[in-house]
């Protein structure tokens, strides 16, 4: 638990966005990204070659809020379950999948060594397979990158997770 030094959501610092989710079909939004000059490494190369990696085909709004593992009452970190279980208690949900690539062209703008890993359900239990998407911009670029966590992945308090909000919710 946190100590009382330590705000939790929805009352500490949180980063709050709308992504335009516009409906893309998978090649699309990968012409996009290489439009823009985002890289993405194998994981996420996997991600978006993997059937169950669908999108929508629909256009629609949808609100994120960006806030840290520490901001959800875990001063030393927790796994996933843990986090999105948390962040389920407060309102929160994990994000579908083909937002992060809009995200990502949406945040052309992210600061250097600046990560943020979009909260999502895995779509494959074979422990090898990618979990999901995180941002990052390097002295290399921007990048959309799939990554690997197990289950018992302990993530630290300072890692920025983005869940999404109901539409009608004003937290």
């Amino acid at each position: 638990m946190s100590s009382n030094a330590d705000p939790v959501y929805p009352d500490c610092p949180i980063i709050a966005r709308t992504v335009d989710v516009r409906g893309l079909a998978k090649p699309e939004l990968i012409r996009e990204l290489a439009r823009n000059e985002v890289s993405m490494n194998p994981y996420g190369e996997l991600l978006f070659a993997d059937e169950r990696f669908t999108t929508s085909g629909e256009s629609y709004r949808q609100k994120t809020v960006e806030l840290r593992v520490r901001d959800l009452g875990f001063a030393k970190g927790e796994t996933s379950e843990e986090i999105f279980k948390r962040a389920s208690a407060f309102g929160l949900e994990v994000c579908p999948l083909e937002l992060a690539p809009y995200l990502r062209l949406q945040f052309l703008e992210q600061p250097e060594g600046d990560r943020i890993t979009i909260s999502s359900h895995k779509i494959s239990e074979d422990e090898a397979f990618p979990n999901g998407f995180y941002l990052i911009r390097r002295d290399d670029g921007l990048w959309l990158r799939g990554y690997r966590a197990s289950s018992d992945n302990v993530w630290s308090p300072d890692e920025h997770f983005i869940f999404c909000r109901s539409l009608d919710s004003h937290a």
